[in-house]
């Protein structure tokens, strides 16, 4: 249109029937969602708040089997690793009606404390627990099984303190079947403390290289040997009692080397102590009094040392070594023997000296067969001679002391009359 015909419709003529072109810009579908975009959060909304209700409910079904699977697995598995005492009452209030239970749920190390009552069971002590009696005494809980061992203990470690303990006892009429009480074997365990009653067969067996520490136990009536060292257990058999033993209070046999001290042997059926088959060993600081067979017996290779022991009042021989035994013996005072103080016979070759030997019924030292050394000993007021040697014995003899036994004092090359 021309310039003058705009201006004049500008200025109030006749409307123009052509009105100028006006540009119009479209928006895009990003900005018309951006301008939208409250509007569209308020209508989702209520949707969304209504979603996580089903989560939720699966979060505390998991909180509730969480706590129940803790529950189930989680304590067990406390008593077995970090339960570390553990009660045992035979009437039902502690943690277990049996030794035996406590024993296999109890973690190594743990203690198994049993309160007074008697628990008729044959228990396996495999892992290093120890078990302990709640009371002392005549109140101490009793383990007594209706047959075989009372305890067979093969943990390297643990122990057995404070507890009575009785094995059933043979049929009348019928030789003990010989089973120990405390079957110790291959172990390191501690049996301290204890009243053992075996007439069974020995109260406490050592065996297959055991090393533990038998201390200030109580062992009676034993059906054998108070207590059977063998087949090469070592170890230490410290202030114990043993009394009324049917056979030796103590036998040492088959290459086993125990260190045996300051026990009192009494009333043995036999031999106070016996070292057999190439034993060995130190039988230091005991007394013996009253066996039945001699106070000590060495024989069959056996080799021990013997030290500052009192024996007093044996059947037989105070000391007697034979059939290859030999032995160190040292400040040994021998009393009242039945038969001769010191005996060698055929085989035997020990080593005596600086004991005391008085009071034998026959001689205080005699050799009939064998060798070895007598010497620096004191051998007084024995009804026999002081030292008497058959012939042929090769005993090398040096200076020793007699005073009041019969003249004379030495008899040398002895042919009869033993």
């Amino acid at each position: 249109m021309p310039d003058e015909q705009q201006r004049r419709g500008a200025e109030g003529g006749m409307p123009d029937p052509y009105p100028p072109t006006v540009r119009i810009e479209r928006s895009t579908v990003a900005a018309l969602l951006a301008d939208h975009a409250p509007a569209a959060a308020a209508r989702v909304e209520p949707t969304a708040k209504a979603r996580p209700w089903p989560w939720l409910w699966l979060v505390l079904f998991a909180l509730v089997a969480g706590v129940a699977s803790a529950g189930w697995f989680g304590w067990p598995l406390y008593q077995r690793y970090f339960k570390t005492t553990w009660i045992v009452d035979a009437t039902g209030g502690g943690d277990a009606l049996t030794i035996a239970e406590a024993i296999s749920r109890a973690p190594d190390t743990a203690t198994v404390l049993v309160r007074p009552g008697t628990y008729a069971e044959s228990l396996k002590l495999d892992r290093p627990v120890h078990l302990k009696a709640a009371e002392t005494g005549d109140q101490a809980a009793l383990v007594a099984p209706p047959e075989g061992p009372c305890i067979v203990a093969r943990a390297g470690a643990g122990s057995i303190v404070g507890l009575r303990f009785q094995s059933a006892a043979p049929a009348e009429g019928e030789a003990p079947p010989a089973v120990p009480c405390l079957d110790i074997v291959a172990s390191g365990v501690l049996v301290e403390g204890n009243e053992i009653e075996s007439p069974s067969g020995p109260g406490i067996r050592l065996r297959d290289g055991a090393a533990p520490t038998i201390r200030t136990n109580t062992i009676t009536g034993a059906g054998g040997p108070g207590v059977l060292v063998s087949a090469g257990a070592r170890g230490a058999i410290l202030d114990n009692t043993i009394e009324v033993a049917g056979g030796p209070g103590i036998v040492v046999r088959g290459g086993s080397t125990p260190e045996i001290i300051g026990n009192v042997i009494a009333d043995s059926g036999a031999a106070g102590v016996l070292f057999a088959e190439a034993a060995g060993g130190r039988f230091e600081n005991n007394v013996i009094r009253s066996s039945a067979g001699s106070g000590i017996e060495v024989g069959t290779s056996a080799d021990p040392v013997v030290t500052g022991n009192r024996i007093e009042s044996a059947g037989q021989a105070g000391i007697f070594v034979y059939d290859l035994g030999k032995g160190r013996f040292r400040d040994n005072a021998v009393v009242s023997s039945g038969y001769s103080g010191l005996v060698i016979a055929a085989g035997g070759a020990p080593d005596f000296a600086t004991n005391l030997v008085r009071d034998s019924a026959e001689h205080g030292i005699l050799a009939i067969g064998g060798g070895g050394v007598i010497s620096d000993n004191t051998v007084r007021d024995n009804k026999g001679h002081g030292i008497a040697l058959a012939k042929d014995t090769e005993v090398e003899l040096g200076e020793n002391t007699l005073e009041g036994n019969k003249a004379p004092q030495v008899l040398d090359g002895w042919v009869t009359g033993f």
